[in-house]
């Protein structure tokens, strides 16, 4: 299914992540989605920082759900910090 939605003419979209790619380290499982456009929840992955991550997020879009900006800023430090 990956390989056909890469081959297929148009622009195309993920949601959170692309399909296959490990949110963690930013690199495919197998086969990824190459997509030009992602939409992610609430903060880029982890992953997204890594150069493999380039080739398959496109531009990169955070949505907000509604969650108070001050837990995603204590949530995000701890994670930095690790």
């Amino acid at each position: 299914m990956i390989a056909a939605i890469n081959a297929a003419p148009g622009r195309r979209f993920a949601v959170d992540l692309p399909s296959g790619m490990d949110a963690d380290t930013g690199l495919p499982l197998g086969s990824c989605v190459r997509a030009d456009h992602t939409a992610t929840v609430v903060a880029p992955k982890a992953g997204f920082a890594s150069a493999e991550a380039r080739a398959y997020l496109g531009q990169v879009h955070v949505v907000g759900m509604g969650a108070p900006r001050k837990l995603l800023d204590e949530i995000l430090n701890v994670e930095a910090g690790r």
